[in-house]
């Protein structure tokens, strides 16, 4: 079992653990598609003509910070509890929350948010678990039979989940400041 630390953590990537469903179990979170999996490849975008596209790692690193991701803020200015993907894209890309509890991101150079979306407010402590904030009860990963793979949402209390739906702890992961994981996710 993982110890809590009350470090709050900067820049991480995400990690499954604790699922009842075990094959779920040490998989990273990736971004694809506007939404985040348990596993899987994330799904980046490079433009051909930048040199630098052979640099990113293609891993799904996300920061709390302020908002847009152009480049990383100063850490003294991390203060809020909205969740971004850490990418080199102009305009960066913002996690956010469906009614639902689907997590997902906004496209490149774009606020553009599910309707009736919110920013995912969570805690991420440092080597510890991203704990989610009120009106979640954790986290869960649900089976998606087009992608073959599992959705992450936030679980709350109103939606009724179907039974392929299994909950998960988060496991953080931090990562070296200035890590950018991709141009963009797509």
């Amino acid at each position: 079992m993982l110890e809590q630390q009350n470090t709050p953590a900067t820049l991480f990537t995400l990690t499954a653990i604790n699922s009842p469903l075990t094959s779920l179990n040490g998989l990273n979170i990736s971004a694809c598609g506007q939404a985040l999996y348990v596993g899987g490849n994330g799904c980046s975008y490079c433009p051909e003509f930048l040199d630098i596209c052979a640099s990113f790692p293609n891993i799904t690193v996300f920061y709390q910070g302020l908002g847009l991701v152009s480049s990383l803020p100063e850490p003294s200015k991390w203060q809020s509890t909205k969740y971004n993907e850490a990418v080199t894209v102009p305009g960066g890309q913002q996690s956010y929350m469906t009614p639902d509890g689907a997590i997902g991101y906004t496209q490149a150079h774009s606020s553009y948010q599910s309707p009736n979306a919110m920013y995912v407010s969570a805690t991420a402590f440092s080597q510890g678990y991203l704990v989610p904030g009120s009106g979640s009860e954790g986290w869960i990963a649900c089976h998606q039979p087009d992608y073959k793979r599992y959705q992450l949402f936030a679980k709350l209390t109103s939606p009724v989940y179907v039974d392929t739906c299994y909950s998960v702890n988060l496991r953080v992961n931090d990562v070296p400041q200035g890590t950018s994981g991709a141009w963009q996710w797509t």
